[in-house]
């Protein structure tokens, strides 16, 4: 293991983690991603490590559309990296509207979230909408259910926004050596500022939002009544 370990911290081009990446079945890389960004976060290098993956997929990507999309390994080693050095960041920015659902989705909150002071109904889909006796009400006004879904996400899209802010130092050279190099290969139809917000939204936020607890905006799992919030 020593000697392993050695190596490693040898290897400047992280021409062994590429190896082990390409040979490694898709079961186990994601624990080996999780593996490398822990040992490359305590030498502090992690974010050499995942620009030197990043760079690979675009350097060999050939369409726009397919970058950061997949399951690659760059995306696994983001997704873990996200998890040291993005926390600040998304409870900065997701954590407020994340517990303010989640509040008045609970159980005992029933009255209040029909008034004034909760966040009403957000369902859009008449199929999936029952009333407190399980049955699908005789009408079903959509209009005001999407008037608050656009109420609540509209706040939350600002917030994310504004965030620029509140983004750290190493995210951010991250999306700046993504939008740079994207720019170079795929100059047409605004490739690299698709490249970042997928990268930022598809691999940071939306994971977040759907798993807030995984991030450490909630104590726990949403249950079955916040969780459609």
């Amino acid at each position: 293991l020593s000697s392993f370990i050695a190596l490693l911290d040898a290897d400047v081009n992280f021409e062994i983690v590429h190896a082990l990446a390409a040979s490694v079945t898709t079961g186990h890389s994601d624990n080996l991603a999780k593996a490398m960004v822990f040992f490359y976060q305590s030498r502090g290098r992690a974010l050499d490590l995942l620009m030197s993956f990043v760079d690979a997929e675009i350097r060999i990507s050939e369409h726009e559309g397919t970058l950061f999309r997949a399951s690659s390994f760059a995306c696994k080693l983001f997704t873990q990296y996200a998890r040291y050095n993005g926390l600040k960041y998304l409870w900065l920015t997701l954590g407020y509207y994340v517990n303010q659902l989640a509040e008045f989705a609970r159980e005992e909150r029933l009255d209040d979230r029909d008034s004034i002071l909760g966040p009403g109904n957000m369902e859009i889909d008449p199929d999936r909408f029952e009333d407190e006796d399980g049955m699908q009400p005789y009408q079903f006004d959509i209009r005001q259910n999407q008037y608050e879904l656009l109420t609540r996400t509209s706040k939350v899209l600002k917030n994310i926004f504004a965030s620029t802010d509140n983004m750290n130092p190493q995210l951010r050279q991250l999306c700046a050596s993504v939008k740079q190099q994207v720019a170079a290969k795929f100059p047409d139809n605004n490739a690299d500022y698709k490249s970042v917000g997928g990268f930022v939204f598809l691999r940071l936020l939306c994971p977040a939002i759907v798993a807030p607890h995984v991030y450490g905006l909630l104590p726990a799992s949403p249950n079955d009544t916040s969780q459609p919030y």
